[in-house]
């Protein structure tokens, strides 16, 4: 209350006011006396005791560890915070790499989150920055965190530590496996951007510490491949894919054979594998994920354990790799072998996947029978049509119209049109119409270029239904193209389509301009019968007017 009208010129309150500011056991002001209550919100690790420069100039001192050791936290709330620090180390190594990378054996006796923030200020720099622009020796470079790795995840102690979290998200002992092995899969993803091969055995040796060390979660994770790729061991595992590619590529240009290096290279991946049992998770949905590159590998591992990478047995393991599949590339001879394994079978059948994995499953089903390799009579799609999976067929049908705007050969717009057809004959043996289904499949008629007895009868079944979804308006679309050449039949399916449905609005007045053409072609009454359906449309009455008079 005196802190309301101290200042103000009367010195009782000011005498009063200083007296109880004086006394310890009354505690500091409140920062906002003006309220009964109030809260404070802050987001980031605050500020850092040092800045970037300063830190740089620690290092030329040589003294930059004992200043990092020294700091203590004393208010994570508003004082300086350790990980507001490692955001500042990261930035010093960036600017000053040389500096660090002569510092690096003084790190190993820094405390856990600056160790962190030294790699990942490496890392950082390797990833976003252009190295050939810089005066930077990345031989040794490399050369120097490699052995640093060593020092750190080489030494039993670390894996024993006692690791703290707080809730300002300090880095710790946890944080640094993850980070060497995004290190490795830096220096290895890319060959004209990866450190030195003679290097490869002692990466090599740290990923083994790796995946010896770090545990995979338990459970089975809802995003298998999310996870994998975020978490410290699924992170161990895909530097082992990249590390492993790396060296058959080498030896692919050095020897033109790179299956000694697989050999070599083999006894870690079917120890990962078997592990796949109800566990190794991480490992499932990324050996899923990797499956192009493991035929180039080693096409005879993968076809003795694609069963083992797909284990019917273990749902949980099974599920994780169709999950990874779901990201990679589409090939003809991978989508063979898991045709032939049975693997494609499987999935189609198990009845808990996910949204997007099912969706990605039957676009890889209908790409390759675009690409011929399945046929409409083959054991997956007539699983498709015997067990009523309209959602799958729909979903194929949608991918067929999302790829309209293809250079696609005549005779890949032939099987889409035969797969159209085969839809509708199925739909009318079941006791109700899948009209969302249908009303997908008037979306193909983009790829219709005129209209015979099958091919209206495509569209009549697909007319009454083009409405589920808002999908008439690209129905409407084609119509308005195909009545050019083909009035009569356009006029008969028009008819359908507004039987069951009438517009609300006329987009880019298609139907004025279908029953315009309808009109021309000697179809005169029933333009006048769609434009009396119509006439709460704007332009519509006066182009009823117009025909009634004959204009």
């Amino acid at each position: 209350w005196l802190s309301a009208v101290t200042g103000k010129g009367y010195e009782p309150a000011d005498t009063w006011f200083r007296s109880l500011l004086s006394e310890d056991d009354l505690g500091k002001l409140s920062e906002h006396p003006e309220f009964h209550s109030y809260m404070e919100f802050r987001r980031g690790p605050g500020p850092s005791q040092y800045q970037a420069p300063e830190l740089l100039i620690h290092a030329q001192l040589g003294t930059i560890v004992d200043a990092l050791n020294r700091f203590q936290e004393v208010d994570i709330w508003k004082g300086p915070t350790i990980k507001a620090l490692v955001d500042s180390l990261e930035e010093a190594v960036i600017l000053a790499p040389v500096d660090f990378l002569r510092l690096l054996p003084k790190f190993v006796y820094a405390k856990r989150p600056y160790q962190f923030g030294v790699i990942e200020g490496f890392r950082r720099l390797w990833t976003n920055g252009d190295q050939n622009s810089k005066s930077i020796d990345w031989n040794s470079v490399w050369e120097g965190l490699i052995l640093f790795f060593e020092q750190l995840i080489g030494e039993p102690s670390f894996w024993t530590e006692v690791v703290v979290e707080d809730r300002n998200w300090t880095p710790n002992r946890d944080w640094i496996p993850p980070v060497i092995a995004n290190c490795i899969k830096a220096g290895t993803l890319d060959d004209g951007k990866a450190y030195s091969p003679s290097l490869l055995p002692r990466s090599w040796s740290l990923l083994q510490i790796l995946l010896n060390r770090l545990e995979g979660g338990q459970d089975t994770p809802s995003d298998p491949t999310n996870h994998s790729i975020n978490s410290p061991r699924g992170k161990a595992i895909e530097a082992l894919f990249t590390h492993a590619l790396r060296d058959c590529r080498l030896n692919d240009q050095t020897r033109n054979d790179h299956s000694a290096a697989w050999e070599a290279m083999r006894p870690i991946f079917d120890a990962e594998l078997a592990k796949c049992q109800n566990a190794n998770f991480e490992f499932s949905a990324l050996a899923g994920n990797y499956l192009p590159n493991l035929e180039y590998m080693a096409p005879e591992w993968l076809r003795a354990n694609i069963g083992k990478i797909f284990p019917s047995e273990f749902r949980d393991n099974f599920k994780c790799a169709l999950d990874g599949l779901a990201y990679t590339t589409v090939s003809d001879s991978v989508y063979a072998l898991l045709v032939t394994s049975g693997v494609i079978e499987l999935a189609l059948q198990e009845q808990d996947l996910g949204e997007r994995v099912r969706q990605r499953l039957i676009e890889r089903v209908a790409l390759a029978y675009l690409w011929n390799n399945e046929q409409l009579d083959s054991p997956r799609l007539i699983y498709l049509f015997q067990s009523n999976k309209a959602d799958d067929l729909q979903h194929a049908s949608s991918w067929f119209w999302g790829i309209r705007e293809e250079q696609l050969p005549l005779e890949h717009v032939a099987r889409i049109l035969q797969f159209w057809d085969r839809c509708v004959f199925w739909s009318r043996e079941l006791s109700s119409p899948p009209t969302e289904l249908l009303s997908s499949l008037g979306r193909l008629s983009c790829y219709l270029q005129s209209l015979g007895p099958k091919e209206t009868d495509w569209l009549l079944a697909s007319a009454s239904h083009v409405g589920v979804n808002h999908n008439y308006d690209f129905f409407l679309e084609e119509l308005d193209r195909l009545a050019d050449n083909n009035p009569n039949e356009v006029s008969s399916v028009m008819k359908v389509f507004l039987e069951s449905h009438v517009p609300d609005y006329d987009f880019e007045d298609r139907l004025k301009s279908i029953i315009i053409k309808v009109a021309r072609h000697g179809k005169r009454e029933d333009a006048i019968q769609f434009t009396e359906k119509l006439r709460h449309l704007t332009g519509m009455l006066q182009l009823y007017t117009s025909l009634c008079k004959g204009i």
